[in-house]
């Protein structure tokens, strides 16, 4: 009987834990468009050093999030911060 829930909590909490794991974040906290948590860590075309002036309230009000012009534009590499098998 042990062996059988424990068999059955490995195969439900398996999955979680697999795809739990972020490949990338960007939060802007720290006034700044480089990634906390990413594979490559390189920013592209993002000219701008300081965001203190140019930043907005998150989602719900958490966090930072970054308002550009339309000149602006912001570019990660896709490999090594992206799974295109695990979806988005």
């Amino acid at each position: 009987m042990k062996k059988t829930v424990l068999a059955l909590l490995t195969a439900a909490l398996l999955p979680a834990a697999v795809f739990a794991e972020k490949l990338f974040e960007v939060d802007f906290d720290d006034y700044g468009v480089a990634p906390g948590i990413a594979g490559d860590k390189r920013v592209y075309r993002f000219k701008d050093g300081d965001l203190q002036l140019r930043m907005f309230p998150g989602v719900n009000g958490k966090g930072n999030s970054l308002n550009l012009a339309n000149s602006e534009c912001v570019e990660y590499l896709m490999p090594k911060n992206f799974n295109p098998k695990g979806g988005t």
